[in-house]
């Protein structure tokens, strides 16, 4: 009973199925590039867990954007399932690996914030169902500002945490 309550659909708008905290920092002058470290949270299914997923990202952006950050982000996100116990053991962790599409805003002098919304995909945007759905806020040392598109891909700095 307490499993069902937790797998919610209520449950799961006030608690996330991923929660994450990152590290970031990008150079854009109109294209650019990102680098990221995120901690991952699981918090349904099998792969949940109180030990984060940790993950390392690059990737390229464009946009109306002239900036450089170094960034720390909070995040959020939503599996692409109706209940996470449906998704099969290392389901959900390997949907952090593999590629990520979003669109970025933000602006700083010396201090700045960004707001991100973003999707996973395991094979590659456009060309795969997402995996998860998700936004972050990130704040830190900024200068510039900007809307952004970007590609970016993530591999784990542990891999013996995805296999299951």
């Amino acid at each position: 009973m307490l499993s069902d309550a937790w797998n919610s659909p209520s449950a799961r708008l006030v608690i996330p199925d991923k929660l994450t905290l990152s590290l970031s920092s990008s150079v854009t002058a109109y294209a650019g590039v990102h680098t990221g470290l995120s901690f991952d949270f699981i918090t349904r299914g099998h792969d949940a867990s109180v030990v984060p997923y940790v993950m390392t990202s690059f990737g390229g952006q464009a946009g109306a954007d002239v900036s450089a950050d170094a960034l720390i982000g909070f995040g959020v996100g939503y599996y692409a399932s109706s209940d996470m116990r449906n998704l099969q053991p290392g389901e959900a962790a390997n949907g952090l690996t593999g590629y990520t599409a979003a669109i970025s805003g933000g602006a700083g002098f010396i201090v700045g914030a960004n707001i991100t919304g973003s999707m996973g995909f395991s094979v590659a945007p456009l060309v795969s169902t997402p995996t998860w759905i998700g936004g972050s806020i990130s704040g830190g040392a900024m200068i510039g500002g900007g809307i952004t598109g970007s590609i970016s891909y993530s591999i784990p700095i542990f891999p013996s945490q995805f296999k299951k």
